[in-house]
């Protein structure tokens, strides 16, 4: 017997609660992969899918639903605007969990206390996967909170749709214990994304690895801690922001758990920051190296660093500067131990800091 799946095409509200599903989502041989063993899901054929209903989903409740073992997406919200998802549980599940169509636009969206569990990709070489994908709809519209990604292969929660405006609500949420990072963004906009309040631990590769070239999100008042690379990955540089702020890492508690670094920033990427990445009143642990650093990225601009780095605590070294970086590097730093410094690559004019690798002026 072959799977099942749940399709709602109505103009009206619907109530699904406290319900199991399992071995659903159909899946067949897909002839274009190398290996004809692999299979892929069945175009639009989820677990639980509300498709194309647009306004005439609003008010549909979703609750306590668990869906399991299956070889497609869990839960799908296709362009059907103002569903609410409670409690609800995906696990060992094919795909992201929880999925939106790339380019597509839906609003009004709310996932709150909803877990991603176990979540395969269809191929051990698909690059993309993860729990929670932020795909399109009115900013602020859509709304992830209380949510736990965990045991995913791939990114617990996963920012990559650059073809529509995608600014959630995101918050008070947790990724633990997935083969990549726990919140991955690959992103280039504008846009003023917001992340707060989440933890992120015990991945794979970064607590939050951000990429891809340039854009302006928020990350404020999170816990990142004991992940495999460490704590924070940046590949993208800072742009201003359509409310006229950049990249930004505030109030951040950063446990580098023994690696190099605690956050790692490029000298710049394919395009050129136009603001300054801020980093302010975070908290560094237990980097081996230093809290924060800045690499040469292969394939970048090969621009100067451009950042600001204020009321941080360290309980170590709190700079280091890769060598060959520009010596138009442009790095504030601000202390009550060392006051207001610029900081430049090593043998350029000021004091030598060699536990920098740099060299500091008075600002």
């Amino acid at each position: 017997m072959g799977r099942a799946h749940v399709f709602i095409h109505s103009t009206r509200p619907q109530s699904v609660k406290y319900t199991g599903l399992r071995n659903l989502g159909p899946r067949h041989d897909d002839p274009s992969r190398d290996d004809p063993e692999l299979m892929q899901d069945v175009l639009g054929r989820y677990a639980l899918h509300f498709h194309h209903c647009d306004d005439g989903s609003r008010g549909s409740q979703i609750e306590g639903v668990v869906a399991r073992d299956l070889g497609a997406h869990a839960f799908v919200p296709h362009v059907s605007h103002g569903t609410s998802w409670t409690s609800c549980v995906a696990h060992n599940t094919k795909d992201f969990a929880y999925w939106w169509d790339p380019g597509d636009v839906t609003d009004d969206t709310v996932f709150d206390g909803c877990v991603a569990s176990s979540v395969t990709p269809n191929s051990p070489n698909i690059y993309v996967n993860g729990g929670f994908l932020f795909g399109g709809g009115a900013p602020n519209s859509n709304i992830v909170r209380n949510c736990v990604a965990a045991g995913v292969q791939g990114g617990g929660f996963y920012w990559y749709d650059n073809h529509v405006s995608n600014v959630w609500q995101f918050r008070d949420s947790f990724a633990h214990n997935n083969s990549g990072s726990g919140i991955a963004v690959y992103q280039n906009d504008s846009l003023p994304h917001v992340l707060s309040s989440f933890t992120t631990y015990n991945n794979g590769e970064y607590g939050i690895e951000h990429g891809s070239y340039g854009n302006a999100f928020r990350y404020e008042d999170g816990v990142i801690a004991a992940n495999h690379l460490g704590a924070i990955g940046v590949k993208a540089v800072s742009v201003l922001g359509d409310d006229g702020v950049g990249l930004v890492f505030a109030r951040l508690y950063c446990d580098a758990s023994g690696k190099d670094y605690a956050i790692a920033l490029p000298d710049g990427s394919a395009v050129k920051a136009t603001q300054p990445t801020t980093i302010r009143d975070c908290e560094f642990h237990n980097a081996s190296k230093s809290a924060i650093s800045w690499f040469r990225r292969d394939g970048s601009t090969g621009d100067a660093p451009w950042a600001d780095i204020s009321g941080c605590r360290f309980d170590g070294n709190e700079l280091w500067l890769a060598r060959g970086l520009s010596p138009s590097t442009r790095i504030r730093y601000a202390s009550p131990t060392r006051g207001r410094v610029n900081v430049k690559p090593l043998g350029q004019p000021g004091t030598a800091t060699p536990e920098w690798n740099a060299a500091t002026q008075a600002a």
